[in-house]
């Protein structure tokens, strides 16, 4: 049971300012950091909306041993076959699109990169259902019918070191997701 307080505190200061980083996504100021130093560098990839080339990384971290069902081939990966099927069905935190949410404007291209170990696709999807493989899903979650036909998955297979570039996107939510890995989604916001 949880107890709620009815006195309310202002947060004001650099408590305040700590806060609203936290909470904007941005990286908090370092404490060493001398006054009039330069802002820290933005990361490859961001949810940022500028006129940067826009990236997203399909991930994983599958070890390169002979276990994996048409192999791993990623050189350094540490999460085995036992570790991934152990955190279904919500699927293994290593398996992800970075950053799952990004805002471009208008006119900007966005890159795909696999660089993970294993195949992943990045198929643009009316909603976020389930991935071809039943196994991988949510109980009773159905296919998501894009990733079903084959003829607009497969174009968008990628295996590990592929890319694709998505162009000519309009304004609006583009959702994608893996076919294969159903909790891989990312959505793209077009300003």
């Amino acid at each position: 049971m949880f107890r709620t307080s009815k006195k309310l505190t202002r947060v004001t200061g650099p408590v305040l300012a700590v806060l609203l980083a936290a909470c904007s996504g941005n990286e908090l100021p370092s404490e060493a950091a001398a006054e009039g130093s330069a802002a820290p560098q933005s990361p490859a990839y961001s949810f940022e909306t500028t006129n940067a080339p826009r990236k997203i990384a399909l991930l994983d971290d599958c070890d390169a041993s002979n276990t994996w069902p048409a192999g791993c081939t990623l050189q350094g990966g540490i999460v085995s076959l036992a570790q991934f099927q152990a955190a279904l069905p919500l699927g293994h935190p290593a398996w992800r699109n970075e950053p799952s949410y990004l805002r471009v404007s208008e006119g900007k291209d966005v890159h795909v990169h696999n660089e993970g170990g294993r195949p992943h696709s990045f198929t643009r999807v009316a909603a976020f259902l389930g991935g071809i493989n039943p196994v991988l899903n949510r109980p009773g979650q159905d296919v998501t019918p894009e990733c079903a036909n084959a003829a607009t998955r497969l174009p968008t297979v990628l295996a590990g070191g592929q890319s694709m570039k998505l162009e000519d996107l309009e304004t609006g939510i583009h959702k994608y997701m893996c076919c294969f890995h159903p909790w891989m989604i990312a959505e793209i916001r077009v300003l």
